[in-house]
């Protein structure tokens, strides 16, 4: 078994399972970017909504990068949803709160 202390190499490696990933200069994505290119094909209410709610670009690539509709967060997504998509605690309390007050409203 290979570990990083009995590798030769000078780039640095990841192990996935059984599968030994030798990390190389590839090109990556940052968070601006993915939210570029995630924002042109997300759901436009979802988008305005979230921005309303103060949400940020990461938080917005989290949500919208799981396909997410605005009706969606506001009639079927559970907290425990939005606490897998690993949000920031604040902007997750803010989602929440204006999701149940949503929820909450008289038809």
């Amino acid at each position: 078994m290979m570990n990083r202390e009995s590798h030769n190499c000078r780039w640095p490696l990841l192990i996935v399972g059984h599968v030994l990933l030798l990390l190389t200069d590839m090109p990556t994505l940052s968070v601006s970017q993915r939210s570029k290119s995630t924002m042109s094909h997300g759901d436009p209410k979802l988008i305005k909504w979230l921005k309303l709610q103060g949400a940020d670009d990461d938080s917005m690539d989290r949500i919208l990068t799981e396909d997410y509709t605005l009706e969606d967060l506001l009639h079927y997504v559970t907290r425990d949803d939005l606490k897998s998509l690993r949000l920031r605690g604040g902007i997750l309390c803010k989602l929440w709160k204006a999701i149940t007050d949503y929820r909450e409203k008289p038809a």
